[in-house]
Formats: C-alpha cells, sequence, structure tokens
C-alpha cells in the first residue's frame, strides 16, 4: 500500500517545475533606452505580449471620432473685469510640500472660490459674504477631476473617453467560419474606448465669462498633478498593448491637433505589468510653453513631488521565469538536503543527467522519492513533514523579503522640462506619498515588510535613506515587529511614524544622520493615527480612529483627533484627545489631507465627519466639525456645521449635502459640499453669513438597474 499525503504531493509538485540546471535568465542592460519610432515600439508590444502570453490580435486603429461635443473651441482673451477688494488673508490647500500645489476639487484666493461639482465648474465671488453669490457655471466635458488656479488663469483635469474606431486583423485559420467573422469585408469597424486626460486652461480676467485658452488631451487615465511656480505637470498612466496594428507613439493633442509626440523611455528589462507614465508640463500663463515626456515602468501607485523633483514609485514586479526559478530551487535547496545522504546524491546526479530525455528523469525521481517515503515509518514521516514545513517557511519567508521591494525613479523638473535622473530600490512597501520626503538630496522612505506562509503572517517596518543617486545609505529596519505602518510625517531631521495592531506606537526617528537613523523615543496608546499634521514646533496632531477591547479583540471606535507633545523626544505624550461617535464615524481626511485645514494663528482645526452612534454603525449626522484647542483644556467643539439633515429615507441622495472642504477668507468659515456653500464667522460660529446653492442635479435612481 502507499502512503502517499500532501508533503509527498507537494514534493512533486516542485519537482515537476524543475528544468535542466544551467539553464539561468540573462540579466538585462539597466541603461535607460527609448522607442523614438512608432515600428520599433510596436514591435517591442508585441515580442512583450507574446513572452506573456496574451492575445494579440485584436483591434487595428483605423481613424478617431471628430472632435464634436468633446471640448469647447478656445477663444479669445477677454477683458479683465472690475471687482470689490478682496480678503487680506485666505487659506490654501493643504499640501505636503511648501511651495508644491496639489491639484484639489476646490481652490480659493482671497475674493473667489472655484470649484468643482458633478460635471460643472462654478466660480463664486465669496468675499465679502453678504454680496457672495455665484458669477458663472462652465460645464466640463468628461469627469472633471482637479483643478488649479494661478492669478487669472484655472486649469481643470477632467477624463475624457473619446472613442477611436477598429477593425480586426485577418488572419489565416482553418476554420473558414471563424475567419469570415473577424474579417469579413462588410462588417463596419467598431467603437473602441480609450482614456484620455483632458488639460484645460482658462484665463479668468473676467470672472464672469471665463475664456479657454489652452484645450490639450494627454493620453492615459489622470493619476495626479502639481504645480511649481507658473508650471504644470500632470501625470496620465495607460497600459500599452498590441492590437495586431501599430502602435502610436504617445502625443499631446491640442484641439485634436497633435502637436508633440514623445518618444517612450524605457529599461530593456521590463517587468510584466508595463504602464505608460506620460509627463506632460504646462506653463499656464504662456500656453505655447508644454512639453511632453513618457516613460515605460511599472503601475505608478505612489507619487511624491519635492520643489525640485518628481519621484514615481511602486511594487517591484517580479517575471514569470523567476516563479520557475523558485520552484525549483524549493526542489533542490530545501527538500533534497533533508533527505539522506545516499538520496541526495542519487537526486543530484539524476538532475545533472543529460543522457535521457528530462521528462525521463523526473519519472525516476518520482518513483525513488515514493519508495523512500513509503520506506519511512508513521513518526519518521511526521518528522520528515515538520522538518519540511518549517524549512520551506523560513525559504518562503526569505523570498518574499527578496521581492516584497519597491522601485523609486526620480526626474528632474526645472522649467517644465522632465529629465530622467536614475532609479533606487528599497525593501517593503509604502503607504502613501508621506512615506517619501526628500531633504538636504536626501530621499527618506519608510515602508512595511508584510511576509506570508501557510503557517502565518510575519510582519515589520523599515526606514531608509537614499543619496542623490538613489543608493540606499543609511537604514532601519524591524521596527514594530507584527504591526504596520498607518501613517508617517518627515519634518525636518526627524520621522514621526504611528505604526498599529492592538495600540498606537508613534515613533520618533531621528533622521540628522542620514547613514545612521535612530529611534529617540515611542509612546502606546489605545487606537491609532491615519493622518499626522504639524501642530507647532513641539506637537503633532494625529487624525485616526480610536479603539477598545472586547472579549479579547481589538475593535475600532469612533473618530479620534489628539496632540501629541514631542518636545521631549525621548518620552512623547499624547497631551489631548477627542472621540467622535461611534464605530464606523468616518472623515475623508482620515485618506486625503486635501480635506484637513488647520491654521495655527486662527486656532482653528476643520474636517468632514460623517458620524454614526452607539457603536452599531447607523449614521446619524454628517457635516464639518469645527475645533479648537485651548491650554489645559484640550479640545473643544466650537462647532457642528451641517449642510442638511441626515435621513436616508426622505433623501437617498446624502452625497449631496456632505461637507467635503473648508477654507477661510479673513475671519469668514467657508464649509463646502457638491450642493451648497455655507459661510460663518469664525470669531462666532453661532453667526451664519449666507448659504450659496451649487447646480448640483440629484440623480435619478429611479433609473439605475442593479
Amino acid at each position: 500500500m502507499k502512503h502517499v499525503t500532501t508533503l509527498f504531493i507537494v514534493c512533486v509538485i516542485l519537482l515537476s517545475a524543475c528544468t535542466p540546471l544551467g539553464q539561468e535568465s540573462s540579466i538585462s542592460d539597466q541603461r535607460l533606452k527609448e522607442f523614438s519610432t512608432s515600428e520599433d515600439l510596436t514591435a517591442f508590444l508585441k515580442e512583450h505580449q507574446n513572452q506573456q502570453g496574451g492575445y494579440y490580435g485584436g483591434p487595428v486603429v483605423l481613424y478617431t471620432t471628430s472632435r464634436d461635443g468633446l471640448i469647447a473651441e478656445a477663444a479669445p482673451s477677454a477683458q479683465k473685469s472690475t471687482s470689490s477688494t478682496g480678503g487680506t488673508d485666505f487659506s490654501q490647500t493643504n499640501v505636503q510640500v511648501e511651495g508644491v500645489d496639489e491639484a484639489d476639487i476646490v481652490k480659493n484666493d482671497n475674493k473667489y472660490i472655484y470649484t468643482l461639482t458633478q460635471d460643472k465648474l462654478v466660480i463664486v465671488d465669496a468675499y465679502p459674504p453678504a454680496s457672495a453669490k455665484v458669477l458663472t457655471t462652465l460645464d466640463i466635458p468628461g469627469n472633471p477631476r482637479d483643478l488649479f488656479i494661478n492669478k487669472d488663469r484655472l486649469v481643470v483635469f477632467t477624463d475624457l473617453y473619446q472613442p477611436i474606431y477598429y477593425a480586426f486583423e485577418k488572419r489565416v485559420v482553418e476554420d473558414t467560419a471563424v475567419e469570415s467573422r473577424f474579417a469579413a469585408p462588410d462588417i463596419l469597424p467598431g467603437p473602441y474606448t480609450t482614456p484620455k486626460t483632458g488639460v484645460l486652461i482658462y484665463d479668468t480676467t473676467n470672472k464672469e465669462d471665463p475664456q479657454l485658452v489652452g484645450n490639450y488631451t494627454v493620453e492615459g487615465n489622470y493619476y495626479q498633478s502639481r504645480m511649481i511656480d507658473d508650471y504644470v505637470y500632470v501625470v496620465a498612466q495607460h497600459s500599452p498593448s498590441y492590437g495586431g496594428g501599430p502602435i502610436p507613439l504617445p502625443a499631446l493633442r491640442s484641439e485634436d491637433r497633435i502637436i508633440m509626440e514623445s518618444p517612450v523611455s524605457y529599461f530593456d528589462n521590463w517587468e510584466p505589468q508595463i504602464n505608460f507614465n506620460s509627463i506632460a508640463s504646462f506653463n499656464i500663463q504662456d500656453a505655447d510653453d508644454v512639453n511632453l515626456q513618457t516613460f515605460m515602468l511599472g503601475y505608478a501607485n505612489t507619487l511624491y513631488v519635492s520643489n525640485k523633483n518628481l519621484y514615481i514609485t511602486y511594487q517591484k514586479q517580479i517575471p514569470y521565469a523567476y516563479y520557475q526559478k523558485d520552484q525549483e530551487n524549493r526542489f533542490t535547496k530545501i527538500i533534497i538536503p533533508l533527505l539522506p545522504n545516499d538520496l541526495q546524491r542519487e537526486m543530484y546526479a539524476l538532475l545533472a543527467s543529460t543522457a535521457e530525455e528530462f521528462y525521463i528523469v523526473q519519472q525516476r525521481m518520482y518513483e525513488r522519492l515514493e519508495a523512500y517515503y513509503n520506506e519511512l515509518s508513521a513518526n519518521e514521516r511526521t518528522d520528515l513533514q515538520q522538518n519540511i514545513d518549517q524549512a520551506l517557511q523560513t525559504y518562503e519567508y526569505q523570498l518574499q523579503e527578496e521581492r516584497m521591494r519597491s522601485v523609486v525613479h526620480k526626474l528632474s523638473l526645472e522649467q517644465g522640462i522632465v529629465r530622467y535622473e536614475g532609479k533606487g530600490e528599497f525593501k517593503g512597501t509604502l503607504l502613501n506619498q508621506f512615506s517619501l520626503d526628500e531633504y538636504n538630496d536626501y530621499l527618506r522612505v519608510a515602508t512595511t515588510v508584510s511576509l506570508y506562509s501557510n503557517q502565518g503572517q510575519k510582519m515589520y517596518n523599515n526606514v531608509y535613506v537614499l543619496d542623490d543617486d538613489l543608493d540606499v545609505v543609511g537604514e532601519l529596519e524591524q521596527l514594530a515587529p507584527e504591526e504596520r505602518i498607518y501613517s508617517t510625517r518627515f519634518i525636518g531631521d526627524r520621522l514621526y511614524m504611528v505604526t498599529f495592531k492592538q495600540v498606537d506606537p508613534l515613533f520618533v526617528i531621528d533622521l540628522q544622520d542620514p547613514e545612521a537613523p535612530k529611534v529617540l523615543g515611542k509612546l502606546k496608546i489605545p487606537g491609532f493615527s491615519n493622518y499626522l499634521h504639524p501642530y507647532d514646533e513641539t506637537h503633532i496632531l494625529g487624525l485616526g480612529q480610536d479603539t477598545v477591547e472586547e472579549q479579547g479583540r481589538t475593535m475600532t471606535g469612533g473618530l479620534k483627533i489628539a496632540l501629541f507633545d514631542v518636545s521631549d523626544v525621548e518620552n512623547p505624550k499624547e497631551e489631548a484627545k477627542l472621540i467622535i461617535g461611534g464605530r464606523g464615524t468616518y472623515s475623508e481626511s482620515l485618506y486625503d489631507h486635501k480635506a484637513f485645514l488647520f491654521d495655527s494663528n486662527k486656532q482653528v482645526i476643520v474636517f468632514p465627519v460623517s458620524e454614526t452612534k452607539d457603536n452599531n454603525w447607523q449614521r446619524v449626522w454628517q457635516g464639518a466639525y469645527v475645533l479648537r484647542v485651548k491650554e489645559n483644556v484640550g479640545f473643544i467643539v466650537a462647532a457642528r456645521i451641517a449642510h442638511g439633515t441626515y435621513d436616508p429615507e426622505k433623501n437617498p441622495d446624502m452625497f449631496a449635502t456632505q461637507v467635503r472642504r473648508s477654507l477661510y477668507i479673513d475671519d469668514v468659515l467657508y464649509t463646502l459640499s457638491p450642493s451648497r456653500i455655507k459661510m460663518h464667522d469664525l470669531s462666532d460660529l453661532k453667526m451664519e453669513y449666507k448659504t450659496i446653492v451649487l447646480p448640483y442635479k440629484q440623480p435619478d435612481y429611479g433609473n439605475i438597474l442593479f
């Protein structure tokens, strides 16, 4: 009787994955290269898709649709309008890096508010509040995403999905019926949708009649954008694939006219899931000053921009050939060494044999392994299985540590010109853009490593410092075992980092010596912070969630804001805290810092809240919390501003009155939801000046098919 168990089956599977020894994958050139013609790019993508096993007999692009109804014609400049004087003090978008603006759904200056709601751009004369009114409403094509303002220029980014028409490539197949389905001459071309990012630049000298002075499209989905001085940089992404016909070079278009084609920069050791990252730059004060650069990299999921560099990062992807070799190593380097010496020699000899076909060698190895396994007693088989399980788990963790790496690409930015500067790697994955920071020509990063096996999970966190060439020169590893990073904030030569599993350790990490980062101190308290914000020179604000212990388990509670005193870096402490609502209470600021408003001079903190009650996930209120911090008291709720009564039975479209942003001009606080803008006196928040109704159209849910 054969004693075949799961262990033996695993050994057979691993053995079957082996290939004859000596077949190593070649190491590719790491220099940045370039496709400068459509022919070269097409040939490369065809080869890549063949190697990935993908279908490539798809559409051949014939022609694009007309531009009618997509984007309005550019108009000439307008005359400057007259207006009353605006405020002397006003808030700006909460950004990560001073001097690097981030696009958002709302922008303002000292008098006007510019906001996107559904498919509309709305300009509001907001100050003084007594005379506030909507000045103009513009229809924006596609799906408007973000905007910038700069003096009398306004930029809107929008997702466009413009149809392209295609026919199937004719292919020779034995089944003529199949061939006719793909290549019958009487079949008309069909539509194919390709994503585009629209960039609309308006002259807002006359706020009541803005004029379109720039109308561009960049190929790919809108990802993110930044503005440094007068230059706007927008990143658009799309995954290229060979469809049987020529692949054109990425292009920048104006009014559907190609004004610039971009060569595609790449590394020849491409990753399995390649992605075009097109970076277009615009001088919004000079419509002719534009540029486009495209880089074929992995799928970027974290973008960080300093005053002079743009960093594209993503988790490293492993080619399929690597996994094939990995399966071989599991058998030859892990399992065989656990066998008796004579059996080891026999296995290695069979693997090295070239006298017979390899499948015959494999069959002999199967038979020899099976015979050995059946010779063992029950206890011996159990011991062997435990030894192999432990060895495979250790090996699996080691492999995952090698594979779980992030790639960072550095591109310099100077007056609209984007130049590739270098590439680096480090262990672990990034949480978000606040996981990176550039300081004194060093890039500092904080990562989490999460390892999984059949035996369980292993987790820890790392901090790395990379020099100007993106080589790792300093590291601090194995922080907070079995926890992951929930938030980070680099401030000067320190890093404040929150990890979490059951309690919230706030780490204070010294980065003064780039080559020797070290932990200065840490604080453990219930809950965790998803977002950290500087309060003053010795305090940090943390917004996150409280936690409670229930039946031996750590459960999330209400929304929590805390004030941390870090004046004694070795002993940080929680100086004040406020818990809002019950389990499930949420704020957009937890994951979008642009929704968080703080001003130290006015001593005001504002953020949106969707509040639940009694830990039962029943939402009871949504709006904005306005807080102040009072010495020796802590957080004071100065106001709760709602844009509507929360009653989903009467109004199913609760998104319309969900506060998403807040800002101020002088002493007037403005809170914005998709359907309205409310104005309150900051010195007396009970005083509501006015409500502006925005052109929001409630969706007709009755027409939605579920």
